[in-house]
């Protein structure tokens, strides 16, 4: 690929990152005019940007995608209910057309003792059974669910997840949380009810060192005002060591103290932000909530997810809104597409 160092501006929508160019020893700099020549000849051209914050993401991603092959598998998460755990991964083919097998006995979760729990189930294009395939065509994603069965309770993350998929190979993860399905499912371990409140917790996300766990409150009385002072509510580990809060929302108002106006009836919406955690904390043994006007809440053994919202594990930036990296020889920008 050539890069033109004299260039005129094209009315181009989109950039060109100079992060994606730089695997090319081309000293570059962000703001700055410049085209590259892509292999059919065409002249792409545009200010270059600094993309440092994608590749954040995309570095954050890589601990839940491999490739190998010729294929990209992503782990997007895995829900445990009751002794059971089911995991959902996307598989996309960056190569010719071919055929995959997943034989699910050879797939397996292993304990912090080395213990091996292996799956009884997979499903793939809506075809559930212990043996299962597929023809995978190049750049579509296709959804994989493997199920775990018979998990003692206790387990609430992989320490080790293999999977074995014959076209493929055999792929790892390492300390994978199970999500506990609580929205869909509330249970009493994950719901209080304190001074006519209801305090639903919906699940807790882990980025990096920042966990930031979401709520409902209901009021089941007459309106009243609630207090939040982020610094009483902690995360307290496995060997006593305590993790206050920062941050806390409600109602679009964040600070480390915030305050409401509670009515009746309605789902008002939670979140509190834990920060400096060690990477290695991937659930709350304990998790202490201080709410003045409700009281103090603890809930236990709660895991973390990955991420943030419903994207639980990033995925690459598919939105269009924004440049993405050259892979290989390849320019990408929103429009025009991959040269």
């Amino acid at each position: 690929m050539n890069l033109i160092s004299t260039v005129q501006k094209i009315g181009l929508v989109g950039s060109i990152t100079a992060a994606s160019l730089s695997m090319y020893s081309i000293p570059l700099k962000a703001n700055q005019p410049a085209c590259v020549i892509t292999d059919k000849g065409v002249a792409v051209c545009d200010t270059l940007k600094n993309s440092q914050k994608n590749n954040t993401t995309s570095n954050q991603s890589s601990k839940y995608q491999k490739e190998l092959n010729g294929f990209i598998v992503l782990l997007k998460g895995c829900t445990k209910s009751d002794t059971s755990v089911k995991c959902d991964l996307v598989i996309t083919n960056k190569g010719a057309e071919r055929g995959i097998d997943i034989m699910a006995w050879y797939s397996a979760i292993v304990d912090s003792e080395g213990k091996s729990y292996a799956a009884s189930l997979a499903d793939i294009g809506g075809h559930s059974d212990n043996n299962v395939g597929a023809t995978i065509s190049p750049g579509i994603n296709y959804a994989l669910s493997i199920t775990f069965d018979k998990l003692p309770e206790q387990i609430v993350q992989a320490p080790i997840l293999k999977f074995t998929i014959f076209g493929i190979g055999d792929i790892q993860f390492r300390n994978v949380p199970f999500i506990n399905p609580t929205t869909t499912n509330p249970s009493s371990e994950y719901q209080k009810d304190l001074n006519h409140f209801v305090v639903l917790l919906k699940g807790c996300a882990k980025s990096d060192t920042s966990v930031k766990c979401d709520m409902t409150i209901t009021n089941q009385g007459a309106e009243r005002g609630i207090d939040i002072m982020a610094w009483y509510s902690a995360i307290v580990d496995s060997e006593g060591k305590s993790y206050s809060a920062s941050l806390a929302d409600i109602g679009g108002h964040s600070d480390n103290h915030v305050g409401a106006t509670i009515s009746p009836g309605i789902n008002y919406a939670l979140s509190i932000t834990f920060d400096k955690l060690p990477e290695q904390i991937v659930q709350a043994p304990l998790l202490k909530f201080s709410i003045f006007g409700i009281g103090d809440i603890q809930f236990r053994n709660v895991p973390f997810t990955i991420g943030s919202n419903s994207n639980r594990y990033p995925a690459n930036n598919q939105s269009g809104n924004n440049p993405i990296s050259i892979p290989g020889k390849k320019v990408c920008l929103p429009i025009l597409g991959c040269f």
